[in-house]
């Protein structure tokens, strides 16, 4: 399942990165620009793969190894952008210092979940014992996982756009400069947002666990506990963030 998954995630990244080439060459942007467009988009790919790989992790609740993964890969990045710095590199540089880091916790998440596979789930439901051999006919076939997952697909387009589509119309009115000023809490935003969706990333096979098997009180009090988790959290977060 995961193979096809990555597959089926590998062609449509192949084929968006195809329209980025094309939608970027029509851009009035200097050519440095589009060039790191291009570029980046490289490194967000290999984000998005790694992000494939964290349901394995989530659904086994072991969420060390990817947490490993991603300080490595920053690790990496900063390395090479302090090296970078110090030898007066141009900006397209440290773009590329940002693609390895996101190839380095791509490497590792891979290796982690190989690893992982290899150690078979003890507890097995009953109606679940064909899969434990070599027994493929219950995976979904590629029209099906299509079929089920683009509707959530929809949705993260819809909210890359609100998230971007404000620096993309402010850079033709105002100087690089005051976009970097205006994109600045923006970033600060979405590495806080790791937070809530780590959280729920790890209440997810739960939720999905008790609505599976129609259990409406465990599922209300899962959800309970996990709303009263965030009212605690936003609090401590909000005053922080005004300091």
């Amino acid at each position: 399942l995961l193979a096809r998954v990555l597959l089926l995630r590998l062609g449509i990244l192949f084929g968006v990165l195809g329209s980025l080439a094309m939608v970027v060459s029509l851009l009035r942007y200097p050519l440095l620009v589009r060039h790191g467009i291009l570029a980046g988009s490289l490194g967000i790919a290999a984000q998005l793969t790694t992000q494939l790989t964290l349901g394995v992790f989530q659904k086994r609740l072991r969420m060390i190894p990817p947490a490993a993964g991603e300080v490595a890969g920053r690790a990496a990045t900063l390395v090479l952008a302090l090296l970078f710095a110090e030898a007066g590199a141009g900006v397209l540089v440290f773009v590329g210092a940002f693609v390895i880091g996101t190839f380095v916790t791509l490497a590792w998440n891979i290796v982690a979940v190989r690893r992982l596979l290899r150690v078979p789930v003890v507890s097995v439901r009953a109606r679940d014992a064909p899969l434990r051999g070599r027994n493929l006919s219950r995976v979904p076939k590629t029209s099906s996982l299509i079929r089920e997952a683009w509707p959530l697909g929809l949705l993260l387009i819809f909210w890359m756009i609100v998230f971007r589509v404000d620096s993309v119309l402010l850079s033709y009115f105002q100087p690089p400069e005051h976009l970097g000023w205006y994109a600045l809490p923006y970033k600060v935003l979405e590495s806080l947002l790791f937070f809530p969706a780590m959280i729920g990333g790890l209440l997810l096979p739960r939720f999905s666990q008790f609505a599976a098997r129609a259990e409406p009180e465990k599922f209300r009090k899962v959800m309970n506990d996990a709303t009263d988790l965030f009212t605690l959290l936003v609090f401590p977060a909000v005053i922080l963030l005004v300091l």
